[in-house]
């Protein structure tokens, strides 16, 4: 079975790499960039081992054991690079099969219409003088030019074909269709624009990936707010707005705050709160709490307008929040005012203080539905028990359930049998979701680089070469294309089925390179190749350490692990020096 580039980069996109290492029985703790850990390849006393998730990387200082998500694995398990493929593949939900391996050249073609409305958006907005307009309403919504720029905001023209037409000019147009960019015309001639007249915020992955957009009316007809429409790239139940900003301050904080809207995302991120992310009208799903859950965050708090809207809202994400294992708190703002309002006249230390004060979602749950406790009067307690009825229809038989009806026995001071009784009657048993979580695939890996290139033509050309002294590890290829056929030469897999794993713009590169014709030229290439290459990995390496070092320094961790980085530092340096001897000898 081979296995494509594009299903390379889909499996790296859908592993979370931190998750993954503590899955392994590696504890981590922050610090600075990275998180450390007692390193799995070797015996040690002292943290040595340092994980990058951002990067997606590994370093072990002690053993040197350094790499990516796919090297872990590979040194955890004493399998190829192909066989952790398959066993990543299976575990993320990646079919390997290329028989159904449907889609991957719309999705890329998708994702460059997406990636060129954006661009053509943004134009609009800070370069067209149609754009002026929507400038001025973004400040007066207290969105100034940097925080929208840093989103990505753009301007669609009150122009029913600006977009239709760029699109056409690069052949994009049908995929444009296909994710609700463009329409076809009701007369049968051509395509307008489906957006127009309105401020555009673009939705996209964890990792910066244009998916679809939304849409603020600034005037004339039509809705106030427009969203693309369901498509293979996105699906509002799915997204959250500004999580690919709020990704990596999540993981610092270990804390998400969801509020509801684009502004309040972009009021809250331009105030310091750079770990909102917005639901948009949506509300909160099972493929959306666990997106969250991805980023390692133990804790949650809702920050919502505190209007009846606000308080309705919790009590709708209530039931698979309360079962979530994460910490959820409830920060009602004023009635009347939203985050980006609030922030305007009460300021940031006002919104921390409320945010401090905000009680558990427990706490506010029963003070909603049953605001006078055990001193409510009859038909107040009933009232109250027909509020909260619809949240523990949705909660699982057992332990929650249980945990959930002691404490409001115990608000309410009726006794819990009785209470349970009241509560349960006619109420349904809630129908598991058994909906796999499917993340997006991203479109293909970045083109390689050209030494890598030139490095996996050679050795197509003389497979030999590959078993020389000179040959670097499959790892210390960047291109992961590249290195599966690497891996797969090292396996005697032929030249034809080893090109089958790239891309057809990866193959024709390669075909495209003029090598030496005789043998002797060919391997002293190939050993030059090997050498920039391992050069190049080397100095990545020392480029890591100097930044780790500076991090450290400006914490004040000047301890042994400052110690292990300079050692490391040392034997890399040397290795350097050696490399470019070597390399004199190549070139004389």
């Amino acid at each position: 079975m081979s296995i494509s580039e594009n299903k390379i980069a889909e499996i790296r996109e859908r592993i979370d790499f931190l998750s993954l290492v503590r899955r392994h029985g590696v504890e981590l703790k922050k610090s600075g960039r990275s998180y450390v850990g007692l390193c799995p390849f070797h015996a040690e006393k002292t943290g040595s081992f340092h994980v990058w998730p951002e990067e997606e990387r590994f370093k072990c200082f002690g053993c040197h054991a350094s790499g990516d998500v796919f090297s872990f694995v590979q040194q955890m398990s004493g399998q190829g690079f192909l066989a952790v493929l398959r066993s990543l593949a299976q575990e993320c939900g990646v079919e390997l099969d290329n028989t159904q391996e449907l889609g991957h050249k719309q999705k890329a073609m998708q994702l460059e219409a997406t990636a060129l409305a954006q661009a053509h958006f943004f134009s609009n907005l800070w370069e067209s003088p149609q754009g002026q307009a929507a400038q001025n309403y973004l400040l007066e919504r207290g969105v100034n030019k940097a925080s929208a720029q840093n989103f990505g905001l753009g301007f669609a023209l009150d122009n029913w074909t600006a977009l239709s037409q760029l699109l056409r000019k690069r052949g994009l147009l049908a995929f444009a269709e296909q994710v609700g960019l463009v329409s076809p015309s009701p007369r049968g001639q051509g395509f307008f624009d489906v957006f127009r007249n309105r401020i555009m915020f673009p939705f996209c992955s964890a990792h910066g990936k244009i998916l679809g957009f939304g849409g603020r009316k600034l005037s004339g007809e039509g809705p106030k707010y427009l969203n693309s429409c369901e498509s293979t790239l996105y699906n509002k139940s799915e997204q959250l707005y500004g999580l690919d900003k709020a990704r990596q301050p999540m993981r610092q904080h270990q804390t998400a705050l969801l509020c509801e809207g684009y502004f309040d995302c972009l009021a809250l991120h331009h105030a310091g709160f750079n770990h909102a992310v917005a639901l948009c009208s949506t509300q909160l799903t099972s493929k959306q709490l666990s997106l969250l859950q991805k980023q390692e965050i133990s804790q949650l708090c809702l920050l919502l307008d505190g209007d009846r809207a606000g308080h309705n809202a919790v009590l709708r994400l209530a039931a698979p929040l309360l079962t979530s294992g994460l910490k959820v708190q409830v920060a009602l703002l004023p009635n009347g005012e939203d985050p980006d309002s609030f922030l305007i006249s009460k300021g940031s230390k006002a919104l921390s203080q409320l945010l401090l004060q905000a009680p558990l979602l427990s706490r506010f749950l029963l003070l909603s539905c049953f605001p006078k406790g055990r001193l409510a009067s009859f038909e107040e307690t009933l009232e109250g028990i027909q509020r909260i009825k619809p949240i523990l229809a949705k909660l699982p038989m057992g332990l929650e359930r249980s945990a959930f009806l002691r404490v409001a026995s115990e608000h309410t001071q009726l006794p819990m049998p009785e209470l349970n009784a009241k509560l349960l009657s006619s109420t349904p048993r809630p129908t598991p979701n058994t909906t796999p979580i499917q993340a997006k695939a991203p479109a293909s890996l970045p083109p390689p680089k050209p030494q890598e290139l030139l490095y996996v033509a050679i050795a197509l050309a003389q497979p030999s070469l590959l078993n020389s002294p000179k040959a670097i590890p499959p790892c210390e290829l960047e291109h992961l294309g590249l290195r599966a056929a690497i891996e797969a030469m090292g396996q005697n897999q032929n030249p034809e089925e080893t090109l089958s794993l790239l891309n057809p713009s990866t193959q024709q590169a390669l075909e495209q390179l003029l090598l030496p014709t005789d043998m002797a030229s060919l391997a002293q290439k190939f050993e030059y190749v090997a050498s920039e290459l391992h050069l190049g990995a080397v100095e990545r390496a020392l480029r890591e350490i100097r930044k780790q070092s500076q991090e450290l320094q400006e914490e004040g961790e000047l301890s042994e692990q400052s110690q292990q980085l300079l050692t490391e530092y040392g034997r890399l340096l040397a290795m350097k020096q050696t490399i470019l001897s070597q390399r004199k000898l190549y070139r004389s």
